[in-house]
């Protein structure tokens, strides 16, 4: 299979140009190593074209789609530890690290349950903080 280099579309080893955006720049994309390479072979592992061929057909699906070009979402546990260590011991920085952390894998497509339920944890930290600033202000002032 090819890859349109402009905007990421499968194409299959036939096609001169992309049936999405109509660009001529197709090529091949290693799935093991990610290398671009001309030809039957990659240049880096040597990975061969028609096995490519072969085990991407015509069923692609979207997570396949998305690991072969290397945009797999991947599943982070970090800012979900660090939100409940921070709401179980009301260590604020805890949770600022993983608002974050979790912003940043927002950002880059991964709304996994465990990036939601780590924003939920540090968004209930940051009410307890207030809730409790709130009632203990006039003893701090």
């Amino acid at each position: 299979m090819k890859v349109c280099a402009d905007c990421a579309t499968w194409c299959d080893e036939e096609e001169t140009e992309c049936l999405a955006c109509g660009s001529t720049n197709l090529i091949h994309k290693c799935p093991r190593c990610s290398a671009v390479f001309d030809g039957e072979y990659c240049v880096k592992c040597g990975y061969s074209a028609l096995t490519l061929n072969f085990e991407l057909s015509d069923n692609l699906s979207e997570e396949k789609v998305d690991k072969f070009l290397g945009k797999e979402k991947k599943h982070t546990t970090l800012p979900l530890i660090l939100s409940l260590a921070g709401l179980l011991t009301c260590f604020f920085p805890f949770s600022i690290a993983a608002i974050v952390l979790a912003v940043k894998e927002l950002r880059r497509g991964n709304s996994s349950p465990e990036i939601i339920g780590a924003l939920a944890a540090a968004t209930m930290n940051f009410m307890v903080l207030i809730i409790f600033f709130a009632e203990y202000a006039k003893y701090f002032i």
